[in-house]
Formats: structure tokens, C-alpha cells, sequence
């Protein structure tokens, strides 16, 4: 397995963008792993994936509001004709219709905010590539770190996929200390 990085800078509206696209390359015989298992859709990582849900929700909320009133609006204007043409009628849109425009415009405007707004990783992300934003050097460079490690992570549960349905009996000793720095302290130097 190779960790794929590429490294670029934006200026989307003036202000500087640091961007990191990152890539795991897999053998066929690691993809043949993953597909036996159906891992793909699995999580590297689920940073801040409750605040980035909470934040979709809130501009879904805001877009799906201002959505459904102008519908609402656009319809409460609108004449209904009859066949003849010449007697018209306000065409009242019922209310079980506003909700349920309102409420499926929010799950589907929350859902793609949500996959822009995610910093939770998925598998799949990691095997077709995936696109990292910051606005700050330092950031982007501890987002760099964050892929290698994760790619360190990610070989090592192609290595346990191999014998996943076995049994493996670990006698804890002295080498296990990194293991146990690495859950306690993330942020650690290398």
C-alpha cells in the first residue's frame, strides 16, 4: 500500500487556501480484502462528525425555510384556472404539503451540506481520493501528518484482514507502549 500525496494552493475569493489531496493506493489482492468484507463504507476516522452534522442541519434548516416559503408563496399567487377560462381562484397549497416539501428539502440540502462540511473520513475517501481545505499552513501540515498516520493505521487493518475470522491470543509486555502513547497522547510529536 502507498500513501498518494498532492499539495496545492488556492485563491478561491483572494484569501489563500492550503489543499491537500490524498490517496490510498491498494493492491488487488488488498482490494479483493476489502470488498470480501465490505469495509469500504467503514470510517478511518469520525473527527468532529457530530458538530459537522449539527452545523449541516442548521444552514439545512435555514435553506430549506427560505425554500419552502418561496414555494409556498410562488403557489399562494398562482390562479387556477377553471375549463372555461373565466372564473379564477387563489390555489391554496395544503399545509401537510408545505411540511413535507420543507422536510424532505432539509434532509436532502442537510445530507449534501454534511458531505462538504465532514472531516470524518470513510474508506472509500481514502481509496478514490480525497480533497483537505485549510486556510492555515500549520493545519494543513498536521492534516498531512494525520493521512500518513492514518495510512500507517489503515496497513495495519489490511494486515489483520488477512486472518479476520481467526483467533489471536496477545501476550501483553513491554513492546506494547507505543500502543498505549498512541491512545493516550494523539497529539504527540513523531
Amino acid at each position: 500500500m502507498r500513501v498518494l500525496l498532492r499539495r496545492r494552493i488556492t485563491q478561491p475569493t483572494g484569501s489563500i487556501r492550503f489543499a491537500l489531496w490524498a490517496r490510498f493506493e491498494v493492491s488487488a489482492e488488498e482490494l479483493a480484502l476489502i470488498d470480501r468484507y465490505h469495509t469500504r463504507s467503514s470510517y478511518i476516522t469520525i473527527e468532529a462528525s457530530r458538530r459537522d452534522f449539527y452545523r449541516a442541519g442548521a444552514i439545512g434548516f435555514v435553506i430549506a425555510l427560505v425554500i419552502t416559503g418561496l414555494m409556498v408563496a410562488m403557489f399562494a399567487n398562482a390562479q387556477r384556472m377553471n375549463i372555461n377560462g373565466l372564473n379564477s381562484q387563489p390555489a391554496d397549497i395544503p399545509v401537510w404539503v408545505a411540511l413535507l416539501l420543507f422536510f424532505s428539502l432539509f434532509l436532502i440540502v442537510t445530507w449534501a451540506i454534511y458531505e462538504q462540511l465532514r472531516l470524518a473520513i470513510r474508506i472509500s475517501d481514502m481509496l478514490d481520493g480525497r480533497e483537505f481545505k485549510h486556510k492555515s499552513l500549520v493545519l494543513m501540515a498536521r492534516r498531512e501528518r494525520q493521512v500518513i498516520g492514518y495510512g500507517v493505521a489503515f496497513l495495519h487493518f489490511l494486515e489483520k484482514l488477512q486472518d479476520w475470522e481467526g483467533t489471536e491470543v496477545i501476550t501483553l509486555g513491554e513492546e506494547h507502549e507505543p500502543a498505549l502513547r498512541l491512545v493516550t497522547d494523539t497529539y504527540a510529536p513523531a
